[in-house]
């Protein structure tokens, strides 16, 4: 996410996000901003599902629902850190070479679904490597 934006008497909010291949101008009507306010403001990696328009090479995504994934920024720092190829997350959330046991927990983790504990420490490592967004106040 680089910029949120709400201009004063508009009834959407406009958000900014960039991956290696383009730039995209999210819009968020009202009620889908009420929704996912805490995710739109304070997430810095999103997933954005919602309606695709392109013309001449601008891309906006009408949202419908989104999902932060800023936990993973970590994840994805390290793996770049150490040369080693980024893993996708399975379908249970975890990372394809996690090698820990199923029904193993950790004594010293809170007692919390595997896949939230992890989110949990992912969050707390993205949130000291990335900078923060530019936001509306």
């Amino acid at each position: 996410v680089l910029v949120r934006q709400r201009p004063g008497n508009a009834k959407a909010i406009f958000l900014t996000l960039e991956d290696e291949q383009a730039v995209a101008n999210v819009i968020f009507w009202e009620r889908t901003f009420n929704r996912y306010r805490p995710i739109v403001m304070g997430a810095r990696l999103i997933r954005v599902t919602g309606k695709l328009q392109s013309e001449s090479d601008v891309i906006h995504i009408v949202a419908d629902k989104v999902e932060d994934l800023t936990p993973w920024l970590s994840v994805l720092l390290e793996e770049a850190g150490t040369g080693q190829p980024v893993n996708e997350p399975s379908a249970s959330g975890r990372m394809e070479n996690d090698n820990r046991e199923e029904g193993v927990a950790d004594a010293h983790a809170p007692q919390a679904a595997p896949v939230q504990r992890d989110l949990v420490a992912l969050s707390g490592k993205a949130e000291k490597v990335m900078p923060k967004g530019r936001n509306f106040q």
